[in-house]
């Protein structure tokens, strides 16, 4: 016959259950955890034990209400032609150009720990200095530290212009780093590397 839990034992049980489905934890771990916790389990106060399970549970509880955060992402979309662009400004300052029906998504939560982008469309990026800040796309990804470039990405084409700074461009495996004036643009799978004008965005 199995142990009887405790109130508090069976409410600490049932916090940590919905922690391990938010972080897809096996059931073996999540008993072997509760055993390290009966093991070191007080035998003269019962009161700090139970403190100590309510500290734990409510630690918990926490964790899962800002992993849920986590995993909400900001998505700013302009769909149609009636607008040439859309500025959005990032959480550190960096400053973006959208065009037309072009999609940016990004997290707001963790952005000063994970500065990354995912860009449908046609973007030009002013980008504050800082960790790393990396733009992804079902083509390819650009990387940077603190720069200013203009990427298009779309189903057939992946083209990245470099105006300032250093860029590094990954795209099917492969890696270009781009200095100012020097793009790359990918077209159904053929790569080509070439020099623009700096002094002028194209659109």
């Amino acid at each position: 016959m199995s142990e009887q839990l405790d109130p508090w034992e069976s409410k600490f049980k049932s916090k940590l259950d919905g922690f391990r489905k938010d972080f897809h934890l096996s059931d073996e771990k999540v008993n072997s955890f509760l055993d390290e916790l009966n093991e070191e389990k007080p035998t003269t106060s019962n009161k700090s034990y139970k403190t100590y399970l309510a500290l734990a549970a409510s630690f918990l509880a926490i964790l899962s209400a800002m992993f849920a955060v986590y995993k909400s992402k900001d998505v700013s979309v302009l769909s149609g032609d009636l607008v040439a662009k859309q500025e959005v400004l990032l959480p550190d300052g960096s400053r973006v150009l959208l065009r037309q029906s072009s999609s940016l998504e990004y997290n707001s939560w963790s952005w000063m720990l994970n500065r990354n982008v995912s860009l449908q469309g046609e973007a030009y990026f002013e980008v504050s200095k800082g960790s790393s800040f990396k733009v992804e796309s079902t083509v390819g990804n650009t990387t940077v530290l603190g720069t200013t470039f203009n990427i298009l990405a779309n189903k057939s084409t992946y083209e990245v212009k470099c105006f300032e700074g250093k860029v590094r461009v990954e795209i099917n495996s492969a890696s270009y780093v781009l200095d100012p004036g020097k793009s790359v643009v990918s077209r159904l799978g053929q790569v080509q590397e070439s020099n623009f004008d700096t002094s002028e965005i194209s659109w």
